[in-house]
Protein backbone atom coordinates (compact mmCIF):
# COMPACT_ATOMS: atom_id res chain seq x y z
CA UNK A 1 0.00 0.00 0.00
CA UNK A 2 1.23 3.44 -0.09
CA UNK A 3 1.70 3.59 3.65
CA UNK A 4 5.55 4.04 3.02
CA UNK A 5 5.42 6.77 0.48
CA UNK A 6 3.00 8.68 2.94
CA UNK A 7 5.42 8.41 5.63
CA UNK A 8 8.15 9.22 3.59
CA UNK A 9 5.74 12.11 1.84
CA UNK A 10 5.47 13.50 6.06
CA UNK A 11 9.22 13.23 6.83
CA UNK A 12 10.03 14.77 2.88
CA UNK A 13 7.68 17.64 4.05
CA UNK A 14 9.14 17.97 7.44
CA UNK A 15 12.52 18.56 5.81
CA UNK A 16 11.31 20.91 3.38
CA UNK A 17 9.99 23.17 5.98
CA UNK A 18 5.90 22.30 4.49
CA UNK A 19 5.10 20.57 8.03
CA UNK A 20 6.80 22.31 11.38
CA UNK A 21 9.84 20.56 13.40
CA UNK A 22 7.63 20.39 16.12
CA UNK A 23 4.32 18.68 14.49
CA UNK A 24 2.84 15.97 16.15
CA UNK A 25 2.01 13.02 13.51
CA UNK A 26 -0.31 9.82 14.01
CA UNK A 27 -0.85 7.43 12.11
CA UNK A 28 -2.25 3.85 11.74
CA UNK A 29 -3.12 1.52 9.16
CA UNK A 30 -5.94 -0.92 9.29
CA UNK A 31 -6.30 -3.99 6.74
CA UNK A 32 -9.08 -5.56 5.05
CA UNK A 33 -12.14 -3.88 6.90
CA UNK A 34 -15.20 -1.98 6.40
CA UNK A 35 -13.94 0.77 8.34
CA UNK A 36 -10.61 2.47 10.56
CA UNK A 37 -10.63 4.20 13.47
CA UNK A 38 -7.42 6.56 15.03
CA UNK A 39 -7.46 8.18 18.17
CA UNK A 40 -5.54 11.57 17.91
CA UNK A 41 -4.37 11.89 21.77
CA UNK A 42 -4.41 15.11 23.65
CA UNK A 43 -5.01 17.49 20.99
CA UNK A 44 -4.20 21.22 22.08
CA UNK A 45 -6.55 23.36 19.41
CA UNK A 46 -6.69 24.98 16.25
CA UNK A 47 -5.89 23.10 12.76
CA UNK A 48 -5.51 19.77 12.29
CA UNK A 49 -4.49 17.94 9.38
CA UNK A 50 -6.59 14.65 8.40
CA UNK A 51 -4.54 12.26 6.18
CA UNK A 52 -6.67 9.60 4.32
CA UNK A 53 -6.10 6.77 1.94
CA UNK A 54 -7.55 3.54 0.66
CA UNK A 55 -7.34 0.81 -1.25
CA UNK A 56 -9.90 -2.12 -2.49
CA UNK A 57 -9.18 -5.35 -1.00
CA UNK A 58 -11.99 -7.64 -2.58
CA UNK A 59 -12.04 -6.72 -6.62
CA UNK A 60 -11.86 -3.79 -8.69
CA UNK A 61 -12.95 -0.12 -7.54
CA UNK A 62 -16.73 0.72 -9.01
CA UNK A 63 -17.30 4.26 -10.94
CA UNK A 64 -17.84 6.87 -8.18
CA UNK A 65 -17.21 4.31 -5.52
CA UNK A 66 -16.52 6.77 -2.28
CA UNK A 67 -16.14 6.46 1.11
CA UNK A 68 -16.11 9.11 4.13
CA UNK A 69 -14.44 10.04 7.15
CA UNK A 70 -15.21 12.13 9.84
CA UNK A 71 -13.24 13.18 13.79
CA UNK A 72 -15.93 12.37 15.89
CA UNK A 73 -17.43 15.48 17.96
CA UNK A 74 -15.92 18.12 15.56
CA UNK A 75 -19.47 19.60 13.51
CA UNK A 76 -18.24 20.04 9.33
CA UNK A 77 -14.80 18.00 9.92
CA UNK A 78 -15.75 15.56 7.42
CA UNK A 79 -15.87 14.94 4.12
CA UNK A 80 -16.95 12.14 1.04
CA UNK A 81 -14.20 11.12 -1.43
CA UNK A 82 -13.65 8.54 -4.19
CA UNK A 83 -11.90 5.46 -3.55
CA UNK A 84 -9.56 5.71 -6.30
CA UNK A 85 -8.20 9.27 -5.62
CA UNK A 86 -4.43 9.62 -4.57
CA UNK A 87 -3.93 9.74 -1.28
CA UNK A 88 -5.05 12.92 0.17
CA UNK A 89 -5.29 15.35 3.20
CA UNK A 90 -7.61 17.54 5.01
CA UNK A 91 -7.43 20.45 7.35
CA UNK A 92 -10.06 21.62 9.95
CA UNK A 93 -9.71 25.09 11.84
CA UNK A 94 -10.69 26.42 14.97
CA UNK A 95 -11.13 22.24 16.29
CA UNK A 96 -10.92 23.02 20.41
CA UNK A 97 -8.47 21.22 22.66
CA UNK A 98 -9.23 17.64 23.62
CA UNK A 99 -9.38 13.34 22.42
CA UNK A 100 -10.82 12.64 18.75
CA UNK A 101 -11.37 9.80 17.20
CA UNK A 102 -10.68 9.54 13.00
CA UNK A 103 -13.26 7.28 11.66
CA UNK A 104 -12.94 6.14 8.24
CA UNK A 105 -15.84 4.55 6.34
CA UNK A 106 -16.97 2.11 3.63
CA UNK A 107 -21.40 2.73 2.84
CA UNK A 108 -21.10 -0.85 1.18
CA UNK A 109 -20.23 -4.42 2.76
CA UNK A 110 -16.54 -4.19 0.37
CA UNK A 111 -13.39 -4.32 1.99
CA UNK A 112 -10.53 -1.97 1.92
CA UNK A 113 -6.78 -1.30 3.63
CA UNK A 114 -7.29 2.08 5.15
CA UNK A 115 -4.16 4.64 6.21
CA UNK A 116 -4.93 7.34 8.35
CA UNK A 117 -3.14 9.99 10.15
CA UNK A 118 -3.29 13.16 12.03
CA UNK A 119 -1.06 16.26 11.82
CA UNK A 120 -0.73 19.54 13.83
Amino acid sequence: MKKIATIAAVAGAMLAGAVPANATVQAWDCQNTGSCFLGSGFFPGGTISIDVDAGRVDGPVGPNESLSWSLQGVPGCNTRFNVDEPPRSWVCHNVPAGSYTLQAVAPTFYRYNWDLGFRW
